[in-house]
């Protein structure tokens, strides 16, 4: 049971879905520094990423997940629109 919170532990994931709220914050991440991070929520999973320009990447690989605009924030980075996502697809900002 150690290992379910191990990954969210590691990629500075804070879930909190009743308030629409999904951040990554991954610890000791330098500006610009390229990370890609697995991520499990409930009902759902994926992948989220940043290259070294600074583009952040969330994919999901299985379940949907439905967030208000700005409801999305990784390292630091907030996503404005609102998110709606179903298996197989990605949203992509900078």
């Amino acid at each position: 049971m150690p290992f379910y919170y191990l990954l969210p532990a590691l990629g500075g994931q804070v879930t909190n879905l009743p308030s629409g709220s999904l951040t990554f914050t991954p610890p000791g991440l330098q500006p610009n520094e390229a990370f890609s991070l697995p991520f499990f929520i409930a009902g759902a999973g994926g992948s989220v990423s940043r290259d070294v320009t600074g583009t952040v990447t969330l994919a999901l690989h299985y379940g949907s997940l439905v967030l208000p605009a700005g409801g999305l924030v990784v390292a630091g980075v907030p996503y404005s629109q609102p998110v709606d996502l179903a298996p197989g697809t990605s949203i992509s900002w900078a």
